[in-house]
């Protein structure tokens, strides 16, 4: 689709990497997530509507939008830019951001984010909707619970319904934009994977990453052992949520709508026909990867 929006204005550009955006400083440029092109397109080329009609359809970049100190991190993450400054041996991590398209302002993210975190951090937008979180580490670092207390609070106080990727520890230097594109694109297989989930890590994104690369024959075995799944899904459901839930009886019942009692029949069902103990550790993790297989085609 970009490649065709390329015809259509005289003056743009086409990369198929991602440009040096301090030549074009007059340029907007649009990407996707399906596509790996960049198109870039001269402001004076582009009506409010037209812009505003490609801002729904395509993730935005605008130099002007970002202060100095942000476009300097955004070049170096994305464009082989210098360092924006020197920092002390002091690890960071990287809590990447993705917000559903709500009437808010981006002022009352930032002060949100700010006032939540305890350690200093640095907010960097990719677009409108995306943007990434610098956390110094130290003894004050935010929780997966703290991060759970957040997002739930800016879903109610705000309106702001956000999921995040929590990064690991890593230097502030030359390899981090390499760190930081490849968390972002196992966020972006996270959300894809878990739609309803809001917090996401690489322990958590790993196993649908595997599974989408297993081999054709390795699938085929795996399809082929658990049959039952094939001939009632509701039970995959089933089995599937109970794992992701830690084997919690009442947190799984709960997500499932379900009774406690209707929840054990099941488990109880699956187990006679499997002959599968799910305590075990090794059985439970062949099960859950037949699941994930099987919830591709859902």
């Amino acid at each position: 689709m970009l490649k065709k929006l390329h015809h259509l204005y005289a003056q743009s550009l086409l990369s198929s990497t991602t440009p040096d955006f301090r030549k074009y400083e007059h340029y907007y440029w649009f990407y996707s997530d399906t596509e790996s092109d960049w198109l870039g397109i001269p402001k004076n080329e582009l009506a409010h509507k037209e812009l505003t009609i490609l801002k729904t359809l395509y993730h935005l970049y605008d130099p002007s939008s970002r202060t100095t100190l942000q476009q300097s991190w955004y070049d170096f993450l994305f464009s082989n830019g210098e360092l924006p400054y020197q920092t002390s041996n002091e690890p960071i991590r990287l809590i990447h951001f993705k917000m559903k398209k709500m009437d808010w302002e981006k002022e009352d993210v930032e002060s949100a984010l700010k006032n939540f975190f305890i350690a200093n951090i640095f907010i960097v937008w990719v677009d409108e909707l995306e943007g990434v979180i610098l956390e110094k580490l130290g003894e004050h670092s935010s929780t997966k619970s703290n991060l759970s207390s957040l997002l739930s609070n800016l879903e109610s106080d705000l309106f702001i319904r956000m999921s995040i990727y929590v990064g690991k520890p890593h230097e502030v230097d030359a390899t981090l934009p390499n760190h930081f594109l490849q968390e972002r694109k196992w966020f972006k297989e996270g959300l894809h994977a878990l739609p309803s989930e809001r917090i996401f890590n690489f322990e958590k994104v790993f196993p649908f990453i595997l599974v989408e690369q297993m081999s054709h024959e390795l699938k085929q075995h795996l399809l082929a052992n658990f049959s039952l799944f094939n001939e009632d899904r509701e039970l995959l459901k089933t089995i599937r949520i109970f794992i992701e839930c830690s084997f919690n009886v009442s947190l799984t019942a709960k997500k499932m709508y379900i009774h406690r009692n209707t929840l054990q029949y099941r488990i109880e069902r699956f187990t006679e026909k499997t002959g599968i103990n799910l305590k075990d550790y090794h059985q439970v993790s062949t099960v859950y990867f037949a699941c994930l297989l099987f919830s591709q085609d859902d």
